[in-house]
C-alpha cells in the first residue's frame, strides 16, 4: 500500500508538473501575442499621427473656413432676426438670444474708451496679436494640435475684427448660464478663439509631458 501511495503521489507530481508548464506555455504565448497587439496599436497609432501631420494644412484650411464662415453666417442672421427685439429664452433659459452690439473687447472691456484708442488696441494692436501668432506658430514648426488651436483662434479673432472694421463694433447675440450665473454675450467667433486658446494650452501641456 504504500508503494502505491508513492506510486500515485509521484504521478501526481508528475501530472501537476505538465499543467504548470502548460499554463507557463500558454502565458508566453499570450505575454507574446499582447505585445504584438501593443506593437500593433503603436504602429497604427504613429501612421494616424503621420497621415494628419501630411493633412495638415488641409484641415487647417478646413477650420478657418469653417469658422469663419459659421461666424458671418450666424452674425447675419442675428442682425435680421434679433435686432430690436427683446431677447429669446431657450433650454430653461439656459440660452438666450440676445443682440448686442460690442464696441470694447470680450465682456465689453473698454468700450467706454475714446474711439480712436478703441481702434488703436482692438483694431491694430488684434491684428498684430494675430499675426505674431500665426508667425511663431509657423516658424516654431508647433505640432498640428497646436496650429489646429491658433487656426481657430485666428480665425475667430480675425471675424471679429472684420466686424470692427465694417461697423465699428462687434456683433454678439448669445448668453448661457443657469439662474443668476451667466455669462457675457457672445458670438461664435468668441467661442472659436476661447477653444482655439485651450487646444493650444493642452497641446502645450502634452508636449511638455511627453518630453519631461
Amino acid at each position: 500500500m504504500q508503494i502505491d501511495f508513492e506510486r500515485h503521489s509521484a504521478g501526481t507530481s508528475v501530472v501537476d508538473r505538465l499543467v504548470v508548464q502548460l499554463w507557463l506555455e500558454k502565458l508566453a504565448r499570450a505575454s507574446h501575442a499582447f505585445g504584438a497587439c501593443l506593437n500593433l496599436l503603436h504602429s497604427v497609432k504613429q501612421t494616424c499621427w503621420d497621415d494628419m501631420t501630411r493633412l495638415a494644412p488641409i484641415l487647417l484650411f478646413l477650420a478657418v473656413t469653417a469658422t469663419i464662415s459659421c461666424d458671418r453666417i450666424s452674425k447675419h442672421v442675428a442682425v435680421n432676426t434679433l435686432a430690436g427685439t427683446p431677447s429669446r429664452s431657450l433650454l430653461a433659459d439656459t440660452l438666450r438670444l440676445q443682440y448686442a452690439e460690442n464696441a470694447g473687447a470680450f465682456l465689453s472691456l473698454g468700450a467706454e474708451w475714446p474711439v480712436h484708442t478703441r481702434i488703436a488696441v482692438f483694431g491694430v494692436g488684434n491684428g498684430l496679436l494675430l499675426c505674431a501668432l500665426v508667425t511663431i506658430a509657423i516658424r516654431r514648426q508647433w505640432p498640428w494640435p497646436a496650429l489646429l488651436g491658433v487656426a481657430l483662434f485666428a480665425a475667430g479673432g480675425a471675424s471679429n475684427l472684420l466686424d470692427r472694421i465694417l461697423y465699428g463694433s462687434v456683433i454678439d447675440f448669445m448668453n448661457v448660464g443657469i439662474g443668476p450665473l451667466r455669462t457675457g454675450i457672445f458670438n461664435v467667433a468668441d467661442m472659436a478663439v476661447m477653444l482655439g486658446a485651450l487646444i493650444v494650452l493642452w497641446a502645450g501641456y502634452r508636449f511638455d509631458y511627453h518630453n519631461s
